[in-house]
């Protein structure tokens, strides 16, 4: 049995969660052992949908992912999962930067076209596009929802086609 861990930033309701609540639900249902960790507080409707389906999950009540490092270290180092999880960007930046100091196997979905972020402009979007490609080069395998997103990402952020693989988004 794997234990999994999704890495979420929030209780919120949307189609990142929604896919992340389906794979847990397929997960679980195959024998493997899976928790939800929250970076914010316990309010969000999502946590009904977990409820519901039995699935466990921890929340460290941080305000914002950026500062939630250290907590998730010691989640993380303290519970040992075969995989972490992320379908958001910036908790993927932070699990793949913790794989520097943890051993950590990191499943990373990419929810949008890279080619939708490329437009925005400034200095935070800069160092997101720079970390993207520094970093998704480090985890264990990239979702893409579609075949054209993964020519994307491979081009993008010059990743391995052997690390990216195309999953379209789930139907519950």
């Amino acid at each position: 049995m794997q234990k999994i861990v999704f890495i979420v930033p929030r209780l919120d309701c949307g189609g990142a969660e929604r896919v992340s609540v389906t794979f847990a639900k397929q997960l679980m249902h195959a024998g493997n052992y899976v928790e939800f960790v929250n970076i914010g507080n316990e309010a969000g409707a999502m946590r009904q949908w977990l409820e519901v389906y039995d699935i466990p999950f921890v929340c460290l009540n941080r305000r914002r992912v950026m500062w939630s490092w250290q907590p998730l270290w010691l989640y993380l180092r303290r519970e040992r999962p075969t995989y972490v999880y992320s379908s958001w960007r910036h908790v993927s930046i932070v699990l793949l930067l913790l794989g520097y100091v943890l051993p950590l196997r990191v499943i990373v979905r990419e929810p949008t076209m890279p080619s939708n972020q490329l437009g925005r402009t400034g200095w935070k979007q800069r160092v997101l596009r720079k970390l993207m490609q520094r970093l998704y080069k480090r985890a264990d395998r990239i979702i893409a929802q579609t075949p054209e997103m993964k020519q994307e990402i491979m081009e993008h952020y010059r990743v391995p086609t052997t690390k990216v693989c195309v999953i379209f988004n789930p139907i519950d």
